[in-house]
């Protein structure tokens, strides 16, 4: 069985997902789809969410995807390991 990891940040809004080796790449990609600026973005009202998506293509909270590494021993290698309880793009790469 294959253990669920994560391949990279992501960035979601409703059903539609972006992906990039960081958060800012993702939100770039978004960006530049929807020819929106970060003030028009705001102002629609719509819900932006930071996350990663995995081996098997799934989208998962900044939360799911620290589980997810640590239960497959997956250390950070950030400067001094994972912060918290959420996972940064910094644990990744």
């Amino acid at each position: 069985m294959t253990k669920e990891i994560i391949i990279c940040s992501a960035i979601r809004i409703e059903d539609k997902v972006w992906k990039g080796h960081r958060h800012g790449h993702a939100l770039r990609a978004m960006l530049d789809e929807m020819q929106w600026d970060h003030t028009q973005h705001e102002i629609t009202g719509m819900k932006k969410e930071q996350g990663f998506v995995t081996n098997l293509n799934r989208y998962v909270s900044r939360e799911e995807g620290l589980i997810l590494q640590k239960a497959a021993g997956i250390e950070s290698v950030a400067p001094g390991g994972y912060r918290g309880d959420m996972l940064f793009s910094e644990d990744l790469y």
